[in-house]
């Protein structure tokens, strides 16, 4: 049968650097039939001081056109993770488009003009999980505080766990224990610190599952600072410098045929 080279949309490219997926086809697909294909590039998916709401003045003119784009982005979010808080928002919309919704599908269209980027799958003999948690502020600005983030971290403590379990029935080894990163103070204390937790009774217990698994060993919360947390791609939009560095780190590489431009951390 030979190589794997091509699945559901997806390439594969195998290189010395380790397994290269893009949907560069899918995308020129997707952009000719949105008739973007010769739009005017753009750095990122989305402003920064973009807000969008579910009412506006004038209905998008073509809801089947709306629909049949926005899940065609949320498939190239599976190889792109830059896209995902975009293209979240915009799925929002989905039953009842308004034209400033469709605007924003089409500045994440005019960034998938800018990209020959493949996401990068390197072998390892040392499997390490680390996981960045961050709260959505961005849609919520009245509710910023250490439990907000606190409760991020729980859910992504499951979501870790999950993956381990998930890994070993594969029988994939995690010699080291879970590593998680959040850019709260007061939430890596909270996790850690039992004399801090008799403060935040009102907080459920079910999100004091993060210090039992702190107590366990199971679980490491470490302290990231907002420079170097990289889950802000998939929680708010991102300037195109902090957008880039996202890209480097999660292993999406520019690429020249087999040429890597670019490293991973």
């Amino acid at each position: 049968m030979g190589e794997l080279s091509f699945f559901l949309g997806i390439e594969a490219i195998q290189s010395d650097h380790g397994l290269y997926l893009s949907q560069r086809c899918y995308i020129l697909d997707l952009l000719i039939r949105s008739k973007m294909d010769k739009a005017k590039p753009c750095v990122t998916p989305m402003l920064t001081s973009q807000s969008l709401i579910k009412f506006a003045c004038i209905p998008f003119h073509d809801p089947h056109l709306y629909r049949s784009v926005v899940g065609g982005l949320q498939y190239l979010s599976f190889t792109q993770p830059d896209l995902a808080f975009a293209v979240h928002k915009v799925s929002k919309y989905m039953q009842n488009p308004m034209e400033p919704h469709w605007a924003v599908v089409k500045r994440i269209l005019r960034y998938l003009n800018t990209i020959s980027h493949a996401l990068l799958i390197q072998p390892t003999t040392d499997l390490k999980l680390h996981t960045f948690s961050d709260a959505d502020w961005a849609s919520d600005h009245g509710d910023r505080s250490t439990e907000v983030e606190y409760k991020a971290l729980a859910n992504a403590a499951t979501k870790i766990q999950w993956i381990k379990y998930l890994l070993t029935n594969l029988c994939v080894p995690i010699a080291h224990s879970l590593i998680l990163w959040c850019d709260n103070i007061g939430a890596t204390y909270l996790a850690s610190n039992p004399l801090f937790h008799a403060r935040t009774k009102h907080i459920e217990i079910d999100f004091h599952y993060v210090h039992d698994q702190v107590l366990r060993g199971q679980l490491h919360v470490q302290f990231v600072s907002t420079k170097d947390q990289y889950a802000d791609a998939l929680t708010k939009p991102l300037t195109s410098s902090r957008l880039s560095l996202t890209l480097i780190v999660n292993g999406r590489l520019e690429r020249d045929g087999t040429t890597v431009v670019g490293s991973i951390k």
